[in-house]
């Protein structure tokens, strides 16, 4: 009795890049989503960055969403678990082949399961015409020259405070970047 549609956010996945990014694009990207849908009202899903993009959407449109999960993501981030994401979105960009990012996979999600990285790995990476591996993110956004509309950690936590929506808040038990604290 579900309808289920996966949004790809911008630069991401099979979305082509473009010049504009940020927690206020993919939020407008939500709405624009469901417009293009025709749906009046939903329930969103977000992991990481599409829960940032799910809360601040919810918090601004709070009459078009009937309830929201927000996975392991909040208004702020832990420090340390920021950092790890920030030095593996600046790892390398180009493997020699797909069991050479596995390799590289397994120093970032030391604890993973090797059919899910494999599966993570395998959605994220594209073989190039040359047979070497890449990331399909945006190169802009992995080289950090990408133009930018980002919420304040104030108006992160003010969206966060304001929600009227129903939010279940999923935490991983050994996330760096949503903690007990936050």
């Amino acid at each position: 009795g579900f309808e289920v549609v996966a949004l790809d956010q911008r630069g991401h996945g099979l979305s082509s890049p473009t010049s504009r990014y940020g927690t206020r694009v993919l939020a407008d990207d939500v709405g624009r989503l469901l417009d293009a849908l025709g749906w009046n009202r939903a329930s969103l899903v977000g992991h990481s960055m599409g829960g940032q993009a799910a809360f601040q959407y919810a918090a601004g449109q709070p009459d078009r969403i009937e309830r929201q999960v927000v996975i392991d993501t909040g208004p702020e981030l832990a420090p340390q678990g920021a950092a790890r994401v920030r030095a593996n979105v600046a790892g390398p960009d180009v493997f020699s082949t797909a069991e050479e990012a596995l390799a590289a996979g397994w120093q970032w999600f030391p604890n993973a399961r090797e059919d899910l990285l494999r599966e993570r790995l395998e959605h994220n990476l594209e073989s190039g015409a040359d047979g070497t591996w890449t990331w399909r993110t945006a190169p802009e956004l992995r080289n950090g020259t990408a133009v930018r509309a980002d919420h304040s950690p104030d108006e992160r936590w003010e969206a966060w405070r304001s929600l009227r929506v129903p939010t279940l808040l999923v935490h991983g038990a050994d996330s760096d970047l949503l903690t007990d604290a936050l």
